[in-house]
């Protein structure tokens, strides 16, 4: 690490000047972590102007430890940073930063651009901005994602801007109109001080970076809360004596706040003492802390007995406008994790789900390509990551089974996008690196628990053939930045994983051998309950089938279980601690003459004791196809993945059939035997192209390109090729609803303008935003009026200097999202296949339960 003189259009070879100076906004500048040439690098301040000339290969880019050029000053408290970088030449990656430490592998959370796709390593664009963040020492730098452009189209030639609230890092772009866009939000713990300013690398070991940066600006903000823990170990069971939380407030200002302290897992806060203030303990363990037009600064400190995990998180957060941020400073014991290196097989619970903690075991190899990340959103707060796509580089996990058996494996893992979505899984040996042990996971940018799953032969869960005695799970690399949080290994493959609760004293399974029932088919629904060793209170489970459908063939393996008028069922147990009982029954469709799937929703939960009842969940929905008008003579060639068959591809692939009278024609995007896509669309009327398909594969047949066919896509990963600006502007958002913006065009006809609820509760929408001209907008992000969530492309329609051959209409359903829909959301897509078709499409009434799908 290397100290720079503050130069004015000089670059020096071999020497140290030894000078420094402010130069603008900042006090200093550091080559950190390198270049290893002794080269100094160009910093410069001109005309309002900031450049920086470097080398170095990498800020955190799959690897532990970064070299780059940092502009900076130091700084406390909650503020923001923002600017305009411009990139010149082939290479560098450049932008703010805000550091814990002058170390090359400090902590830090930056937003980067890169000058240079081809450098990034993934299906970026020039100038595309990034979030980029290490959260451990030492660890994992997560950078992976699809552009983020945020307001802007190809490239991003607008301000960035970095705010630090506490442990909470908000990212913005800003769009042509000059208004922020938030575009991510992540939680790194740091502590004051902090260094804050503008990073540049060359990302190459060979060339130079050259970065501008323009209207550079820092925003302080009033205050902050700070958590100091009196230790950088943890051990189990311990207790810490004086952790400390002090409410900062700048000279001048002041502070009315609710923090709100919540205890590590298995851990209890006692000793609260505040010096202002009013505190009160919750029933949950956690307490609340008020101050109200704080001036100067307060404290409270408390004391805390921890629990037996290895690793733990403080996830309290407190409010700062209308803002519910993280506290700042302390949040994960250790403070430096490290690999446990167990190397004991873990007994596996063959009744119960036995949760596996990744960081607790170890990479199979030395050079490994596996970091640990720290996210106090996560209970034990750590995590580990895979930092290249190497399958032969894995953690392994050594398991010891009791029970020979059929065992599945759910994994809590995050994906940051289709170039971050997936691991390699073995069972006993290291992964062969292809679609036989790929394991696909969500790229939503949040952990969720995803069933380990195999590409090729479908399979989803992945059954594993297990014997008595040690086993050996192996994930290995896939993608980089994929990470993942725990693994949990059960017996029971019909799990609730939207309910999932591992603390829980009874879990449930609920499973529907055909959830798409064709006409005159009926479906067998089994409910698992396994019961925690040790909890002897009685079980009480209640389900109730879909309205009008009809029950038979009741059966238990335990207990006792008895029927209501209204249909459901009451299945009581008794005596069964450790063990695992089922109930099962057939599960008959009502009649319909509907042209329209009817779907129907399972409820129910199950209660502990006198414990409070717990839902009963996915998967809950049933459906059954509707009866088919007569032929339109009509064909549409459906694109999907088609091994996996998925529910809201069957019901999508049905009502494109019953509802229009169409014939239908698979394809799957992976070419599977008997439904390789074909080079051209001729011969039929219409394509829909599900969110199953991998989008690079349906976007390298340029369909959109070369074909007049109308197209109806729900794949939002090609919204970009289909917009004609590859590359840019295509992600998704969480939401319930779209504002309608037209309601003339044939699509939105019938509807209101305005917000109208499209999922019943918040889910995952395809999104592009800032489309180009060309583009008709048919409805919006409510909270971004610049993020179209269903528009269209007119055949002949010119957009970015292309002319559209035919029809193309992009539609938010995300994978289950037509399943899950309200019926307008479902009719707004029936209207759209309509439109393509030139087909009336049918309407669906909004009065009646039975026809809808959710």
């Amino acid at each position: 690490m290397k100290r720079n003189g503050l130069i004015f259009g000089l670059l020096i070879l071999g020497l140290s000047t030894g000078f420094t100076a402010p130069l603008g906004l900042f006090d200093d500048s550091m080559e950190i972590g390198g270049p290893d040439v002794d080269l100094i690098s160009l910093v410069e301040l001109n005309n309002g102007i900031y450049k920086i000339d470097t080398l170095g290969s990498t800020i955190g880019y799959r690897a532990y430890a970064d070299e780059f050029t940092f502009l900076y000053k130091a700084m406390t408290g909650n503020f923001a940073i923002e600017g305009t970088p411009t990139p010149f030449g082939l290479y560098g990656y450049g932008g703010l930063m805000i550091r814990q430490e002058l170390t090359n592998d400090s902590v830090h959370a930056s937003l980067l651009m890169t000058a240079d796709s081809s450098k990034r390593g993934t299906n970026s664009a020039e100038m595309s901005v990034y979030p980029t963040f290490r959260s451990i020492k030492g660890g994992a730098t997560k950078t992976d994602g699809d552009p983020e452009p945020g307001g802007l189209t190809d490239t991003h030639t607008g301000k960035v801007r970095l705010e630090r609230f506490g442990n909470t890092f908000y990212f913005y772009t800003f769009n042509t109109s000059n208004q922020p866009v938030l575009i991510r939000t992540e939680v790194v713990p740091m502590q004051d001080p902090v260094y804050v300013g503008l990073a540049v690398t060359a990302q190459t070991a060979a060339e130079t970076g050259v970065f501008e940066f323009e209207n550079v600006a820092v925003q302080e903000f009033p205050f902050t809360i700070e958590r100091i823990l009196p230790t950088d170990t943890l051990t189990p069971n311990a207790t810490l004596t004086g952790v400390k939380l002090t409410a900062k407030i700048r000279t001048g200002q002041n502070a009315s706040t609710t923090v709100h302290e919540i205890p590590p897992i298995g851990a209890r806060f006692t000793n609260m003492k505040a010096t202002t203030g009013q505190f009160t303990l919750n029933a949950d363990g956690s307490f609340d802390w008020v101050l109200t037009n704080q001036t100067s600064e307060a404290s409270l400190t408390y004391d805390v007995t921890l629990g037996s995990a290895k690793t733990v998180a403080w996830q309290g957060t407190y409010t700062d406008g209308s803002k519910t941020v993280y506290i700042g400073g302390n949040a994960i014991l250790p403070k430096m994790p490290v690999w446990g290196m167990t190397m004991t097989p873990v007994k596996i619970d063959p009744i119960f789900p036995t949760k596996l903690e990744i960081e607790d075991f170890a990479p199979y190899e030395a050079n490994h390509l596996w970091g640990l990340v720290g996210d106090p959103r996560l209970p034990s707060g750590v995590a580990a990551m895979s930092m290249n796509t190497s399958g032969g580089h894995a953690v392994e996990i050594p398991v010891q089974i009791t029970k020979a058996g059929t065992y599945y494996v759910v994994g809590y893992a995050r994906g940051e996008d289709g170039n971050s979505d997936s691991f390699f899984f073995e069972l006993d040996k290291i992964p062969a690196a292809d679609a036989t042990t790929q394991w696909n996971i969500s790229g939503s940018k949040t952990y969720l628990y995803d069933w380990v799953s195999r590409e090729n032969p479908v399979e989803n869960p992945r059954a594993f053939q297990l014997d008595v005695g040690e086993h050996f799970f192996y994930i290995g690399n896939r993608e980089d930045d994929a990470s993942v949080d725990f693994i949990v290994v059960t017996t029971n493959r019909n799990l609730n994983l939207s309910t999932f609760d591992l603390n829980a004293k009874a879990i449930v399974g609920h499973g529907i051998d055909k959830p798409f029932l064709r006409t005159g088919e009926k479906a067998t629904v089994t409910v698992t309950v396994a019961v925690r060793d040790g909890v002897s209170d009685p079980v009480s489970v209640l389900e109730t089938p879909p309205l009008d459908f009809l029950i038979s063939n009741l059966a238990v393996t335990g207990g006792t279980i008895q029927t209501g008028a209204d249909g459901t069922i009451q299945w009581d147990l008794t005596g069964i601690t450790g063990q695992e009982a089922k109930l099962t029954y057939t599960l008959t469709p009502p009649s319909t003459t509907n042209s329209w799937s009817m779907a129907g929703t399972f409820t129910g939960s199950v209660r502990v004791g006198t414990d409070a009842p717990m839902p009963i969940g996915a998967p809950n929905r049933i459906a059954v196809e509707g009866i088919p008008i007569p032929s339109s003579g009509k064909t549409v060639a459906v694109f999907m993945d088609v091994p996996l068959n998925g529910i809201s591809d069957q019901i999508l692939v049905s009502d494109i059939r019953t509802a229009f009278g169409t014939q239908i024609t698979l394809y799957d995007d992976g070419n599977e035997p008997g439904y390789v896509m074909p080079d051209t669309l001729s011969g039929v009327d219409m394509a829909f192209i599900s969110e199953s398909v991998g989008s690079g594969n349906v976007a390298g047949k340029n369909y959109h390109v070369n074909s007049a066919v109308p197209m109806v896509v729900t794949e939002q990963a090609v919204g970009d090729d289909f917009a004609y600006q590859a590359g840019v502007g295509n992600g998704t958002v969480n939401a319930t609803s779209i504002n309608i913006i037209d309601n003339t065009h044939p699509i939105t006809q019938g509807f209101d303008l305005g917000v109208v609820q499209v999922y019943p509760t918040e889910m995952s929408m395809g999104r592009l935003d800032n489309p180009p001209a060309g583009v008709k907008v048919l409805a919006t992000d409510p909270a971004n009026p610049n993020r179209a969530l269903l528009w269209v492309i007119e055949k002949s329609a010119m957009v970015n200097n292309t002319t559209s051959p035919g029809l193309r209409v992009m539609m938010w359903h995300m994978l289950d999202g037509y399943t899950d829909s309200t019926t307008a959301g479902r009719q707004l897509m029936l209207q759209a296949i309509g439109y393509a078709l030139g087909l009336e499409a049918p309407k669906i009434p909004t009065a009646v339960a039975d026809f809808m799908l959710y």
